[in-house]
């Protein structure tokens, strides 16, 4: 499988070099490019349209992590060999690189920064009209805590409560 795999990349090169003779066979074979998946069509040619859909994203995947890292021509098999975990791993470093890095909580960051300058309070003052309270504590630089605010929400108290597992 890795040798077929090995000649797909090879091939995926030349389709890259004769994009017109390339094009021409993809409309032969009635398969169309995507452009989010551009090794698709190249993993379909080598093995069949009508071969496992699974397996063929899968391959597809690898062959595009090899063209991310710029795996020349005859080099794929010493590559994909060379691979802890082999076919896997390099589909899984693919959707890896394809997945969008996760958005910063600009709205936490700036609630955390309030908390980092709020003044301590004293848990004396905190007036609860229901039995439990929740209580947001912050960690000092000596390593004990401090309360710095009281969670008026009964739903997160009613969580929190469930949470604590006792």
């Amino acid at each position: 499988m890795y040798r077929a795999l090995a000649r797909a990349h090879d091939f995926a090169a030349a389709a890259d070099a004769d994009p017109a003779a390339y094009e021409a066979l993809l409309d032969q074979a009635g398969i169309t490019l995507q452009l989010r998946a551009p090794m698709t069509p190249i993993v379909k040619l080598v093995f069949g349209i009508d071969y496992d859909k699974a397996r063929l994203t899968e391959f597809a995947a690898a062959l595009s992590f090899a063209r991310r890292q710029d795996i020349g021509q005859g080099e794929f098999l010493k590559f994909i060999e060379g691979q802890a975990g082999g076919l896997k791993a390099l589909v899984a470093a693919e959707r890896q690189a394809k997945r969008p890095e996760p958005k910063t909580d600009t709205k936490a960051e700036a609630a955390k920064a309030k908390l980092r300058a709020a003044e301590p309070i004293a848990l004396e003052t905190v007036s609860a009209d229901s039995e439990f309270a929740l209580v947001l504590t912050r960690r000092r630089s000596d390593g004990g805590v401090e309360p710095v605010a009281l969670v008026d929400d009964e739903a997160m108290v009613e969580k929190a409560i469930k949470r604590a597992g006792l």
